[in-house]
Order: C-alpha cells, then sequence, then structure tokens
C-alpha cells in the first residue's frame, strides 16, 4: 500500500491560506510532498461505517479511468474505515484525509489551500455528497475549480457545475436547477464501473436449471447488518446443494455475530472479506441477493438476477422502478416477516431469473466512465 508521507503542512497560517474560512480551529494535514499537475482530478467524496462506500467507488471507478488516460487523482475523504481508505491508496491514489467534513468550514477552507496553493486553474473537482450544496459548489467554482458534480436524486435547491452526473435508471426525467451552460450526464449510459469488470465484456452467462451459487452482499458498511437477516432467512429455506458466499466490504463490523452463525451451522455459508477483485465474486453467483445502491449497477452489467433489499428509503423509489422494468427482485426490508417467502419465490423461478438477466443486462454496456471523462474533455475546450 503506498502511504501518504509522515511530512506534513498546516492548511491554516501559512502561504496564502487567507481567506474566508482560513482561521478555522480545526487544521488540516496535507501531504508536504503531494503535487497537482495540471492533468489531476482532485475527488470530494466521503464514505465510511454509517454512510458506506458508494459516493467513495463510483468515484473511484471515475478516477481509475482518468488514470488510464495518464492523469492522476488525488481523494479528499472524511472516512473512518481504514480498509476503505488503503483501497483508495492501493490504486495508487493520493489521501487526503479531512478531520471533518462540509459544513464545518475546515473542509471548505482545505479545498481554498488545494486551489490557491497546489491545484494548477481550471482542475476537475469530482463532487459526490448529499450534503455539498449550493454553496459549498458556488465556492469551489468561485475559487477556480471546474467541477463535476456526482447526483443521484436532483434534492439541491440549485446546482452550479460544469457537468451534473446522474447514472441511474430513470435519471432523465428529474429536473436539475442548473445554470444553462451546465451539461447533464444522465442515465445508465453513464454508469461508473472500475477497471476490474473490463475482462467480462461481451460475457455469454449461462443459467443454470436451478440457482446453485448465491451471493450475498449488503454493500461496504451494511450498518444494520441486513446480512444476518438475509442468511436466517436463506436457512428456512429447502435449498440443497446450494453455496452461499458473503462479501463483507471495507467497512463492515458485524463479523462477531457472522462467525457465531458459522460456528452454530458450519458450512452454510463462506464469508469473502473486501476482494480486490469483486467481478470474479460476481461471475461465480448464479443469483445475488443485495443492497440497492452501486453494486446493482455492477450485477446488471455482470448480468446476474438480482433480488434487493431495501436499506434505506432513498433507495426505495430507484429500486421499484426497475422492477417494474423487470430487472430485478424487491425482497423489502429485512426486517420484513415475509422475507423467507419472497426469498423462495425469488429462487425458485429460473424463467423469471433468466429474464431479470436479459433486462438488466441490457441497461449497462460498461463504458460510462469512458463517456464521462470524454464529457469532461470536450468541456474543457467549451
Amino acid at each position: 500500500m503506498s502511504q501518504v508521507s509522515t511530512d506534513i503542512l498546516r492548511v491554516f497560517g501559512e502561504g496564502r491560506g487567507e481567506g474566508l474560512f482560513a482561521k478555522s480551529p480545526s487544521p488540516q494535514l496535507v501531504p508536504k510532498n503531494l503535487s497537482i499537475r495540471a492533468d489531476s482530478m482532485i475527488v470530494r467524496a466521503d464514505g465510511g461505517t454509517r454512510i458506506g462506500a458508494g459516493h467513495i467507488m463510483r468515484c473511484l471507478a471515475l478516477a481509475l479511468e482518468w488514470q488510464t488516460t495518464g492523469g492522476k487523482a488525488v481523494f479528499v475523504s472524511h472516512c473512518d474505515s481504514d480498509a476503505l481508505k488503503a483501497r483508495i491508496q492501493d490504486a495508487g491514489i493520493e489521501l487526503i484525509s479531512p478531520s471533518a467534513s462540509y459544513p464545518d468550514a475546515s473542509d471548505l477552507a482545505l479545498m481554498q489551500r488545494l486551489a490557491r496553493d497546489l491545484a494548477p486553474a481550471d482542475t476537475w473537482v469530482i463532487l459526490d455528497g448529499y450534503h455539498f450544496d449550493i454553496s459549498f459548489q458556488r465556492a469551489l467554482k468561485d475559487i477556480g475549480f471546474r467541477l463535476l458534480v456526482i447526483d443521484d436524486t436532483a434534492h439541491q435547491t440549485g446546482y452550479i457545475a460544469d457537468i451534473i452526473l446522474n447514472q441511474n435508471f430513470g435519471a432523465e426525467s428529474l429536473v436539475y436547477k442548473c445554470e444553462t451552460n451546465t451539461r447533464l450526464l444522465l442515465g445508465t449510459r453513464y454508469t461508473l464501473l472500475r477497471p476490474e469488470f473490463k475482462q467480462w465484456h461481451g460475457r455469454e452467462r449461462e443459467f443454470p436449471s436451478r440457482v446453485r451459487n448465491i451471493l450475498v452482499t449488503m454493500g461496504a458498511a451494511d450498518p444494520d447488518n441486513a446480512t444476518c437477516c438475509v442468511l436466517r432467512a436463506l436457512k428456512s429455506l429447502d435449498l440443497p446443494d446450494t453455496q452461499v458466499k458473503v462479501l463483507a466490504g471495507p467497512a463492515f463490523s458485524h463479523f462477531e455475530e457472522l462467525s457465531l452463525m458459522s460456528r452454530n451451522d458450519p458450512g452454510a455459508f463462506k464469508t469473502v472479506r473486501n476482494p480486490f477483485n469483486v467481478s470474479d465474486l460476481m461471475a461465480w453467483a448464479d443469483v445475488a441477493i443485495t443492497a440497492g445502491g452501486s453494486t446493482l449497477w455492477e450485477l446488471a452489467f455482470m448480468r446476474i438476477p438480482a433480488a434487493v433489499v431495501i436499506l434505506a428509503d432513498n433507495q426505495e423509489p430507484g429500486t421499484k422502478a426497475l422492477a417494474d422494468d423487470g430487472a430485478l427482485y424487491v425482497l423489502g426490508k429485512a426486517q420484513d416477516p415475509e422475507l423467507s417467502a419472497r426469498l423462495g419465490d425469488f429462487l425458485r423461478n429460473t424463467d423469471r431469473l433468466r429474464e431479470f438477466a436479459r433486462v438488466s443486462g441490457s441497461l449497462v454496456d460498461g463504458y460510462g466512465a469512458r463517456r464521462v471523462i470524454e464529457a469532461m474533455e470536450r468541456s474543457e475546450k467549451t
């Protein structure tokens, strides 16, 4: 793992950091040897045990694609997961870890310092997080950054960005309150997938006569431990000759209960902890039981039929829209008493599983990150 130098300089009280927020009492630490070249991208996204890894992982997909063009990426991320931070650094990306996140004033002060002392004019910032409102966006634009905002719901009072990206199904129907020259990249055509999935382009999917390999993945964190709810529901079903693998993400924290379940029922499932290449695990699976979120697009590209557990209210509209389109099966909440019955219904109808794979696979072609980079390049010329 690449290490950020322990030589540091404080953001406040040195150099040109004398702006509106320069006297914040919470200094940020920036690697002393950090260089931000003219072809650099700065990603501002948070993650961890409560909010998961979705924002960071889709930004990582974009940053890795950017690197294939010869560019450099720098992450600024308030994150409490060491494994998630290591994932960023293992990709050869420098990481700056703010002590607090916006609306704390020190967050914007850090970005001001990067712009004034380190970043060339017109450096791209990728902004991904529900808390980065129009005031934060305006401040970044005012200090000279080009701005791409990744958004899911068009919920902000307004947007000030060069590009707005919403990779979700049905995003084309949303109305964004933005400037007339803002470029909108909407829909699954722009789904961000990491390079590990490229090996599966053109994959021919052969579906067995019945389900044998089941993948359970409830996101990077799974704060409410939906994973164990699903495993208990699966145990109640008669599923002979079936293998279950549990993908425990980088911010997963329920290993004690998972280990207890494994000891009480040896061989019922296998736990895979934070694999570097998730696509290989998905390729093994006949079906996936998953949370609503970015993982859905990875499964869709891999043509893996998915049954979705709703972990948060904001996942429900998009998930139900996909279900109405015939792309997946909705299980409801992890605590629903009907979870076992719904799982059985999902697993036993193989013709419908094939249709889920066909419909979802038509939504994501794997070239979304490349299209976004091309849109950024075109924006630079205008």
